[in-house]
């Protein structure tokens, strides 16, 4: 976490003062980060160092300020998080160890792990460029969404896995404008807690005992993802403002998801099925 940070707030302070220099050690790291990811990284630690690498250098070019304070929340968050985890696990220890591994990531061989590496910095790269040229903010969630995906391993297992984590993640974009609806027909804070935490437990039992776990935690992303922006967003129309995020997400799962399909499909990407 503190290595993650150290990278993020070192491009941050490099990236309006030498913006070019600054993408070509991106697009390194980039390389560095989704080569561990195929040898088999935790995928926290993997995404939080994209994090450092796509979002805090991004947010640099609208608010160093901003960039610097979300850098440091998201420090504290993953601090909170680590500690409610062990807590919970104390109050509330399991039965059983759960078997996880049909969905962890199986380390690749160092040839096809190279070309993974490749072929995914040469799909993320130009959409960090592309917002760090036009200072796109509404496109930020999109940057945030593709360091989320990118990584998932299913994604190299060929084109069926990379169609069922798209149905995956539409479902999560649906589940997303329904509970967007009943939040504006019941906007009270005490209903938005509960209704979240019916869906949490929901997904959570699902990702923990399903064999299709790895789709339905990619689906809960994406519904976080959009909610949870939404939550924080103030100042403007929030329907105009949830379905164009809606729509972000979406062209960011058929960008990602299309582009793998398309390399599969050349050869280029050998799967690990």
């Amino acid at each position: 976490m503190l290595f993650s940070l150290a990278i993020g707030l070192i491009l941050v302070r490099l990236v309006e003062p030498f913006p070019l220099v600054t993408i070509i050690i991106m697009g390194g790291l980039l390389y560095g980060i989704f080569y561990k990811a195929a040898h088999g990284t935790n995928l926290l630690t993997t995404v939080l160092l994209l994090m450092s690498v796509l979002t805090y250098p991004s947010l640099a070019m609208l608010d160093i300020q901003l960039s610097m304070e979300t850098a440091l929340g998201v420090c504290l968050a993953y601090s909170l998080a680590m500690l409610s985890s062990a807590i919970m696990y104390l109050l509330i220890p399991p039965n059983t160890l759960i078997n996880n591994q049909s969905s962890e990531a199986q380390p690749a061989a160092h040839s096809n792990a190279n070309r993974v590496a490749l072929l995914t910095t040469v799909i993320v790269l130009p959409l960090l460029v592309f917002f760090l040229m036009f200072d796109h903010q509404a496109a930020m969630l999109t940057l945030i969404y593709v360091g989320i995906l990118a990584p998932n391993v299913s994604l190299t297992k060929g084109l069926r896995s990379c169609i069922g984590i798209l149905l995956a993640n539409a479902m999560g974009g649906v589940l997303a404008i329904v509970i967007y609806e009943l939040l504006v027909l019941v906007p009270m804070s005490s209903f938005y807690l509960l209704l979240m935490f019916l869906v949490a437990i929901s997904f959570a039992k699902k990702v923990f005992t399903s064999p299709q776990g790895a789709l339905y935690a990619s689906a809960f992303s994406c519904l976080l993802l959009l909610i949870t922006d939404l939550t924080n967003t103030t100042g403007i129309n929030m329907d105009l403002a949830f379905y164009e995020r809606w729509l972000y997400i979406a062209l960011a799962n058929l960008y990602v998801i299309l582009s793998f399909m398309f390399f599969t499909a050349l050869g280029w990407l050998r799967t690990n099925a």
